[in-house]
């Protein structure tokens, strides 16, 4: 897998990740993938609100929150569906969240990961998208 480039402004948003990161605490889970460690040029991060309000179901708060290498592409409720394999984890966006963020519609994220990274990232990712979005194990 290569790095992310873009074409025609599009961001073709496909990477290896050497590092990645799980977070949960009472308010919200988070995910992050990044091609380095320290200084990742290409990341992606998955964020969800575990107890939004009133105001943040209106304001489409609820939904999971993705970031693909800059504040400028990211998006509330942008994620159709998420599918974990051995060595991949490919989020597939919907249409118009994609050509707002000005990114491909399949972000693919190439990983390196064990038995029981893979057993955690699977539980991890069926809680974050739980009841708002579709999260495969393949």
């Amino acid at each position: 897998m290569s790095n992310c480039v873009t074409k025609n402004d599009i961001l073709v948003a496909d990477f290896n990740a050497v590092q990645y990161s799980l977070d949960s605490n009472a308010c919200s889970s988070l995910a992050a993938f990044a091609d380095d460690g320290k200084q990742p040029v290409n990341y992606v991060l998955l964020q969800r609100q575990l107890t939004p309000n009133q105001q943040d179901l209106e304001l489409g708060h609820g939904q999971v929150h993705i970031e693909i290498n800059s504040q400028k592409r990211s998006k509330y409720g942008a994620v159709n569906k998420c599918a974990l394999s051995d060595d991949e984890l490919r989020i597939t966006l919907t249409e118009d969240a994609a050509e707002e963020m000005r990114v491909n519609q399949d972000v693919r994220i190439g990983l390196s990961v064990t038995e029981a990274q893979l057993t955690e990232l699977t539980e991890f990712l069926s809680e974050l998208f739980s009841g708002i979005g579709e999260f495969q194990r393949i």
